[in-house]
């Protein structure tokens, strides 16, 4: 019985106060606007506990629960820290092809009759761009005869280079201030 007693005074609360807030609005185009949300939320609070009797469901629980799932979907942490995720890796790219074509040009400038392709491999850490790799494939002019293939054999990189590539390994380490394992010469 104070359930009902408690719903009644509810609905003729809310009757009051939006009756009131309709007369002291001042009469414009707005005011259709205001009455249809009024209308909207008084057929909210009557629905109400009808809801919580006959369906076990709260309304203000459903809409709670509802907002929370936007608010953690589009909260600004999450839109932030996903922005600056794509911002990181754009950045990243952007800098990897830059490099890529700075040691390029670089290249060319101190050997002219070579050509390279050039592939880094570089990581963000700390809030600082590390070199992890520099792979220079090198094309010189001059056709040399094919060694010999031995299958199985692991020789190392400074094994494999001849004059050129030592003479590129040595200019990179010296110009990128990288230690000679983060370099990788191949003659192409």
């Amino acid at each position: 019985m104070e359930s009902i007693k408690n719903y009644i005074l509810i609905i003729a609360v809310a009757i009051i106060f939006f009756s009131t807030a309709r007369l002291l609005l001042p009469n414009n185009s707005m005011k259709k606007y205001i009455n249809l949300v009024f209308g909207l939320l008084l057929i909210g609070i009557v629905l109400d506990p009808i809801t919580k009797f006959m369906l076990n469901i709260s309304i203000d629980k459903e809409v709670n629960q509802f907002y929370d799932k936007i608010e953690k979907k589009y909260s600004s942490d999450a839109i932030l820290d996903r922005y600056a995720k794509e911002d990181e890796n754009l950045t990243m790219a952007t800098f990897k092809n830059n490099l890529d074509s700075s040691i390029k040009s670089l290249l060319k400038k101190n050997f002219r009759d070579i050509d390279f392709e050039i592939d880094t491999k570089v990581q963000y850490k700390d809030k600082e761009v590390a070199i992890d790799k520099v792979t220079v494939t090198y094309y010189s002019g001059v056709v040399k005869p094919v060694e010999k293939v031995t299958i199985g054999d692991k020789k190392s990189n400074r094994e494999v280079l001849d004059k050129e590539g030592a003479d590129i390994e040595k200019f990179l380490c010296n110009e990128l201030k990288v230690e000679p394992s983060k370099i990788n010469v191949i003659k192409g």
